[in-house]
């Protein structure tokens, strides 16, 4: 066998286990090989400096396979032909060919099976049905020669061919007559093979058939008559064999190949009885206590005074600890109660493995294992064999505790059959399968029965595998355990309200079971996750719609025995308590809004998006545009330098100053006395200036100092200051005065 073995090429070889880098690293950890430097070591014929570790640092199941790839490969590889002359065998020239590669595919056989047996140091029978297993199924690719020399074997020929290569008997060996007198009959060669394989196939198809019809099938697609071919290379035709002949052959066929008929026939019971297993099995790499639970389920073979229950199983793989839950039927809830029950007991598991039931790959399960930081193994469809240590329990509780209870029913349709025929038909006419059975047992008895019978029998027997007790094995753990609150365990576990446990809160509260239940602390119209209070109807625990978030308890008056009158209003007053908490926020940003902080943010943020790529322009002209212009020269003279800002500020003011127009004079008024008349004066005439952004500014500033002062301001004047703050002119002239000073403000 090859003693060393590199990373890569152990990911070459597709070893179970070993199939990637992840995998390999895992094995590494797992298997302790830095720990061994002896047998973990740097490969000296690599430039990279990559390990390289001896092989029995593998595990089990991974050194079996490269023993019987390097047999299968040590057949491949044995010389064709020459084994005759190494062992000085004599033969005649009519058998040449035929004993030749017979001989030399039995030797190569025989030394694959002792390489196997020495490779994975074992006995010559384990060996032996490895090595025969790949061989017979096909599952190793063989070479050509040898498979036409030898298609199939029987473990019986082999210890026949042991004991003549032995004794040195090599003619016996070599002889096809004394070895396989089997393979020549009519049967076994007619057609080429062809008819045994149709026989097989029948077999396999119809197992129930007796060899009557199977000859008749034979006689309808072959004919009375067979061609075989006899060993001078002659075609010869030979009448169909009688029924005794058939019987003969397919008795011995039946034995021959018991472990494919049965593969094909009853696939379940071979993934259970024949089909091999690493060493170690499932618990190979299992080393601490709850680092994997199994769980699984099944119909119980018992009937109660409530009808024909199911079992849920868990199976702690280290110690093969138990716990069993009688439920009516399978689903999610039955699951979390488990769980939670086996937490409380033993602690919190690793990882889970169950099967593609409906009740463990639903939401509700999926978010329990989440929530509790389980990782979840889930076995591949129709492959219970993966999970085969909670199988095994569920036999055990079957055959070895239901049987003994009242009400047992069997466990097939024969054993019922059984059972029901103790008594006379005449007493079963009419009469219900409780009294048949004699169902004496509640559910509720067969869950205590079922949980005394595992903790004072099973727990306290001997496993073969662990080579004590479950009970001692659990107790000869020194690791530590997780432990979770009963509490925070059992509000985890609480069943889920339907609909996935989401509700929107509606002015009514929260709907569920067909009634309201009412929340003071969650408004309206907001979306939560609840869960059902297993210990009282009238109660939900109430949580953020991500599950994350504990927001309280909400009741349904009348479930929870209060007066719905208080209880609304308990509720009103504390949503108005929340209500007013968030106005008063609300107010107080409100008041710091000015009635025109929005236009102005919005026209500002227009202002600054507005950007206008340039336009290619030309100028136009025209003979009078020319003569205009030459005008406009004329009419502006030039001004010296530093006067044109001084212009500018000139001009603004006075465009600002609004002048009235002149008051006409009134006509005079007839009076009695000349005191009546009021002559007009130059006030009348003389126009009225305006106010300027200067004299508003200063206002604006006069009246701020008021109220730093503390005087108060009438309400024409505050009305005035708030409005005349918020435009823009206040604004641009502040930005002024804080840049030039006082100065300014004498413009």
């Amino acid at each position: 066998m090859k003693q060393w073995w590199t990373r890569r090429e152990l990911i070459a070889a597709r070893l179970p286990g070993l199939s990637s880098a992840a995998a390999v690293s895992r094995c590494a950890v797992t298997m302790n090989w830095a720990e061994n430097p002896e047998k973990y070591r740097r490969n000296a014929g690599s430039a990279s400096g990559t390990y390289e570790v001896h092989y029995t640092l593998l595990p089990r199941k991974a050194r079996d396979a490269i023993a019987a790839k390097e047999a299968m490969a040590r057949i491949n590889n044995a010389p064709v032909n020459e084994s005759c002359e190494q062992i000085g065998y004599k033969h005649d020239a009519a058998s040449n060919a035929i004993e030749r590669s017979e001989l030399d595919a039995r030797m190569a056989i025989l030394s694959a099976i002792e390489n196997y047996q020495n490779s994975a140091n074992c006995s010559f029978s384990k060996a032996l049905v490895v090595v025969s297993h790949q061989y017979n199924t096909g599952e190793f690719k063989i070479a050509t020669w040898v498979k036409d020399a030898i298609p199939s074997f029987k473990k019986s020929a082999v210890y026949n061919w042991r004991s003549a290569m032995k004794n040195g008997d090599f003619s016996a060996l070599a002889s096809t007559r004394k070895l396989s007198r089997a393979q020549t009959g009519v049967l076994e060669v007619a057609h080429s093979g062809a008819v045994k394989q149709f026989i097989l196939g029948l077999i396999a198809k119809q197992p129930h058939l007796s060899c009557k019809p199977i000859r008749a099938a034979v006689i309808a697609k072959f004919g009375e008559c067979f061609e075989l071919v006899v060993r001078s290379g002659e075609v010869k035709t030979v009448a169909c064999p009688p029924l005794r002949t058939f019987q003969h052959h397919i008795k011995a066929w039946k034995q021959e190949h018991a472990n494919e008929l049965l593969r094909l026939t009853n696939p379940d019971k071979y993934k259970g009885s024949v089909r091999m297993v690493a060493a170690g099995g499932a618990s190979a790499n299992i080393h601490r206590l709850n680092q994997l639970w199994e769980i699984d389920a099944s119909p119980a073979d018992v009937m109660t005074t409530e009808g024909r229950w199911h079992i849920y199983a868990c199976v702690d793989v280290f110690s093969r600890r138990a716990l069993v839950l009688v439920t009516q039927t399978p689903r999610a809830d039955a699951v979390g109660v488990l769980i939670r029950d086996a937490i409380a007991k033993w602690g919190v598991p690793e990882a889970v493995k169950t099967d593609n039931g409906s009740d463990f790959v639903a939401k509700q399960t999926e978010r329990l294992f989440a929530a509790l930081g389980i990782e979840v193994l889930t076995c591949d469809a129709y492959s219970p064999e993966q999970k085969p240590h909670v199988e095994r329990f569920i036999g055990t509780w079957q055959r070895g505790f239901a049987e003994l209870l009242p009400g047992y029913v069997g466990h097939s349709v024969a054993d019922r059959s059984v059972i029901e025929s103790r008594r006379k038909f005449s007493d079963r006419l009419g009469t219900s399968d409780a009294e048949i059975f004699a169902v004496d047992l509640s559910p509720q008895e067969l869950q205590e029965a079922s949980t005394q019978w595992v903790e004072t029998v099973y727990e306290h027997n001997r496993h073969g595998a662990l080579g004590c007790t479950p009970f001692t094995k659990a107790q000869q753990y020194t690791g530590s355990i997780k432990t979770v609150g009963e509490t925070a365990l059992n509000v985890l576990l609480a069943p889920i309200a339907s609909g996935n446990g989401i509700r929107t809160v509606t002015k009514s509260g929260i709907r569920c079971n067909n009634e309201h239940y009412l929340i003071g602390n969650v408004m309206v119209g907001e979306r939560v996750f609840c869960r059902q209070d297993p210990r009282d109807l009238g109660k939900l625990f109430v949580f953020s719609d991500d599950g994350e978030q504990f927001l309280g308890h909400a009741f349904a008056p009348v479930l929870a025995g209060l007066d719905p009158v208080k209880t609304i209003a308990h509720v009103r007053k504390m949503q108005k308590a929340l209500e007013e908490e968030q106005i008063t926020s609300m107010r107080r940003q409100m008041r710091k809004i000015g009635p025109r902080d929005v236009l102005n943010a919005v026209l500002e943020q227009g202002q600054s998006n507005i950007t206008a790529f340039p336009k290619p322009s030309e100028t136009h002209s025209t003979p009078m545009l020319s003569a205009a212009g030459e005008v406009t020269k004329l009419t502006q003279p030039e001004l010296p330098d530093g006067l044109d800002d001084v212009m500018a500020q000139i001009k603004a003011e006075l465009d600002s100053e609004a002048v009235q127009p002149v008051q006409p004079e009134q006509p005079a008024q007839p009076s009695k006395t000349p005191r009546q008349s009021r002559p007009s004066t130059a006030a009348n005439t003389r126009p009225i200036k305006a106010e300027s952004q200067f004299d508003r500014y200063r206002r604006a500033l006069a009246l701020e100092k008021r109220i730093s002062a503390g005087d108060p301001l009438s309400e024409a004047d505050a009305r005035w200051l708030a409005g005349y703050r918020e435009g823009a002119e206040y604004k641009s002239m502040k930005i002024m005065a804080d840049e030039f000073g006082e100065s300014f403000l004498e413009g």
